[in-house]
């Protein structure tokens, strides 16, 4: 059926008359891997630019709008009228763009939005649950997916346990009585087989069928057929993953979480039996662990975001179970009492929303607002205190909030988290905060208006502090108190000077981890040679514990008495510099002094100063960004070194006339310098690995590299304000005489003027790569 189904939705596809296309089911169904499978697809048709959006049901026209300029990497910020918005957008979504929107719960017009539908226009595939909205909305043809067939549900079963999983002729029997409760719902079939990978004991998968037949019946098909198998799957974790799955849901739904962010909540709100260990790395060994398992049992979903930091999101289906259980919804009988949770989604634009008190019930556990638009405005009564008394998670990110009043956590002592990042308005914390001595965690950054917060020495359990880009002048009373204190974030408060630190504040603090000073001022750093405490006053290091990864940030070094002593190990798999004036070559020379190869590092990135030579072999993404004095990055020599490099950007470096010399050596303007030697280059440079390669405002860049260049993976090359460049070095094959495109290029971005001003050896080699160019400043 799915294959069927795939051919199906692509020969509608194909033909120029449709237009829209309309994949609807129940929930669990698989709407959205069809979908999938079309959009990957289409990916490797060079033809179609293919944008993904999730819409889901906070819905409205503009934030669907919005959500397609990103996808476009528009800017509609300076348009605040919907109907110029959509014109905008029906401009740039033209001929052979295929737009998906996945999870739509209702009716638009499309050119309300701004989606040009009709011959030689857009196209649109979405999934919804109603083959009434797909008709309302006139999709052309609908496709619906069904429930898999006994022998399609049996493959899919076996597909999802590993190999490690014999079923032997008894347990197979018991196998497909489970698999036959699934209903052949594939969310199903893959959430239960994914609880029983691994096991072989008949009398596991008996318990496991017995404890199925026992789910409760409901009168609609999700009660029926989806959520007692996804709580029989919730039931069969232990407490701590339990705990932890069910905070999940309190960030917004088709929310991609990074996963440091997750383990950090799981820490503050002490759900996990190592948060008290004195190694924060213990902690987020067991955080890792903990996701990895509600990944393998198919709770949770691996993603990553646009920055490619690793995030777990849940499936629309398996956040509502969670909160059904939370809400004490559920009719499954739980192995063990579950908390109470409130989360709710607030207002719509410019909206105003009063807190309302009846919904905060005596045996909360945590509150979760959020909001579809950053600011809404929320009133907090005056005179109120909720009597919540074992809450001990309240996040109440990016709203409008112009006063809390002292009463409102009165009543709030066992809060562990206070999180209110990004919330303006707010220019003082109530003094009732000083008696929060559970608190873990306040949260501040980004409250722009905020000047002073009360004493904090009572806190004795706080461990995060974040007042990043908030107006604070000076540093909170009773700092040097908070013994546990791992990390504390002091960036860009613009108001806040170095002279008010008193010394030694900071080597009181004996658990320090991670601290962010405001940039603009004079540091001094020392790190001693186990990692594992400070020295007065120290830019950022960001979590010791983790011996592999480093960063310094805004760090002025100077010379003599004040020169830094970085002893790095030797196995760092990512190093960060950026903006550290003073660290020249000669200095990046000394803290690599004591490596023949770097084996390990898979992660670097370095601002205003010089890549100094070594062996890179396993670096996968190279940035370097506003490098200004930097005539040259390395060497041709040094430069074949990269033989597991993907990514290599180089932005906004005034001064860079070439990326990779072959001369003896590269030249460092302004800078001490020392001799960077290399063999001759010769006549080509292989990185099989290179998928991007990314040249942006480099007004002095006549050479990327003199050699020949042959990069059998790339994937897009961009190529925008560089008016000096005459050359592209990208060496293609000839077949027939004519030059053969690697496979996997599918797009070349850059000025018009700049494409047509290189010089080619063969002209051939242009008039091949022409199709894949375009002025579209920003990627899909």
């Amino acid at each position: 059926m799915f294959d069927r189904g795939l051919k199906a939705i692509w020969a509608w596809l194909v033909i120029d008359s449709i237009s829209n296309i309309g994949i609807y089911g129940m929930g669990g169904v698989g709407k959205t891997t069809f979908a999938k499978h079309i959009h990957n697809h289409l990916l490797e048709r060079t033809q179609f630019k293919v944008y993904w959006i999730t819409v889901s049901q906070e819905f409205s026209i503009r934030r669907l709008q919005d959500d397609i300029a990103k996808r476009l990497r528009l800017d509609l910020s300076y348009e605040d009228d919907e109907d110029g918005r959509a014109a905008i957008l029906s401009r740039e979504l033209v001929k052979q763009s295929v737009l998906i929107l996945d999870d739509v719960w209702q009716e638009f017009s499309f050119e309300k939005i701004g989606i040009p539908l009709g011959a030689n226009k857009c196209r649109v595939i979405l999934t919804t649950r109603s083959l009434e909205l797909c008709n309302r909305i006139s999709c052309q043809r609908v496709f619906e997916a069904k429930t898999l067939a006994i022998d399609e549900a049996w493959d899919l079963f076996k597909h999802t346990l590993d190999t490690k999983t014999v079923l032997h002729e008894d347990v197979e029997e018991i196998a497909k009585s489970i698999m036959k409760r699934c209903a052949g719902l594939p969310l199903g079939i893959i959430t239960v087989a994914g609880s029983l990978r691994g096991g072989n004991d008949i009398c596991e998968w008996r318990n496991a069928l017995e404890q199925l037949e026992k789910c409760s019946v409901g009168h609609d098909e999700m009660e029926r057929d989806v959520f007692p198998i996804l709580e029989w799957s919730f039931n069969r974790l232990n407490e701590c993953q339990m705990n932890c799955f069910l905070y999940c849901p309190l960030y917004p739904e088709d929310c991609k979480i990074k996963r440091k962010e997750l383990i950090d909540l799981f820490i503050w709100a002490k759900l996990m039996d190592k948060q008290n260990s004195r190694s924060r790395l213990e902690a987020f060994d067991q955080g890792h662990t903990i996701l990895n398992k509600l990944i393998k049992v198919c709770l949770l979903e691996e993603t990553t975001d646009l920055e490619e930091d690793d995030c777990v999101k849940m499936h629309d289906l398996v956040r509502d179970m969670a909160l059904r259980i939370t809400n004490g919804n559920s009719k499954l009988k739980m192995s063990r009492d579950v908390p109470r949770f409130l989360v709710k989604s607030l207002g719509r634009r410019d909206s105003k929303v009063t807190l309302e008190q009846k919904i905060w019930a005596e045996d909360l556990h945590a509150v979760s607002f959020h909001t579809l638009y950053h600011h809404t405005k929320i009133k907090v009564p005056p005179v109120w205190s909720p009597n919540c008394p074992k809450l001990s998670t309240l996040l109440i990110p990016h709203f409008s909030i112009k006063r809390i009043p002292d009463s409102f956590i009165r009543h709030m002592r066992g809060l562990k988290v206070l999180n209110l990042n990004g919330c303006i308005g707010i220019t003082e914390l109530p003094n009732s905060i000083s008696n929060m001595v559970n608190l873990a965690a306040l949260i501040l950054g980004h409250c722009e208006e905020l000047r002073s917060v009360p004493p904090l020495g009572m806190l004795k359990q706080l461990r995060e502090l974040d007042l990043s880009r908030t107006k604070i002048q000076d540093l909170p009373q009773g700092l040097e108190s908070l013994v546990k204190l791992e990390r504390l974030n002091l960036d860009h408060c613009r108001s806040f000077t170095r002279k008010i630190i008193p010394k030694g504040t900071f080597s009181k603090l004996h658990r320090l981890q991670r601290l962010v000073l405001p940039p603009y001022e004079y540091y001094y750093l020392y790190i001693n040679d186990d990692f594992s405490s400070f020295h007065d006053y120290i830019p950022l290091v960001d979590d010791i514990g983790y011996r592999k990864r480093l960063y310094f940030h805004q760090c002025k070094f100077g010379k003599g008495s004040n020169y830094p002593v970085l002893l790095l190990p030797s196995d760092m798999k990512c190093l960060e510099l950026k903006g550290c004036v003073g660290m020249g070559i000669r200095c990046l020379s000394d803290i690599f002094k004591n490596f023949t190869s770097l084996k390990d590092l898979s992660s670097l990135k370095i601002s205003a100063y010089l890549l100094p030579p070594g062996t890179f072999s396993s670096l996968r993404r190279l940035s370097i960004y506003k490098c200004h004095n930097v005539k040259q990055l390395f060497t041709v020599q040094l430069l074949r070194n990269f033989e597991s490099l993907r990514v290599f950007s180089v932005d906004d470096c005034k001064g860079l006339a070439e990326v990779a010399a072959n001369d003896n050596g590269i030249e460092q303007g302004g800078g001490e310098g020392i001799q960077l030697t290399s063999s001759e280059a010769t006549s080509t440079v292989i990185l099989p690995n290179l998928m991007l390669l990314d040249l942006n405002r480099l007004p002095q860049l006549k050479n990327i590299c003199k050699a020949t260049m042959i990069c059998d993976s790339i994937e897009e090359i961009v190529i925008f304000d560089c008016p000096k460049l005459k050359r592209l070095p990208l060496f293609l094959p000839t077949i027939n005489r004519l030059p053969a495109v690697p496979s996997t290029l599918h797009k070349i971005r850059g000025d018009k003027e700049g494409w047509e001003s290189l010089e080619w050896d063969n002209p051939c080699i242009k008039n091949a790569l022409d199709p894949f160019f375009t002025t579209q400043r920003w990627s899909c």
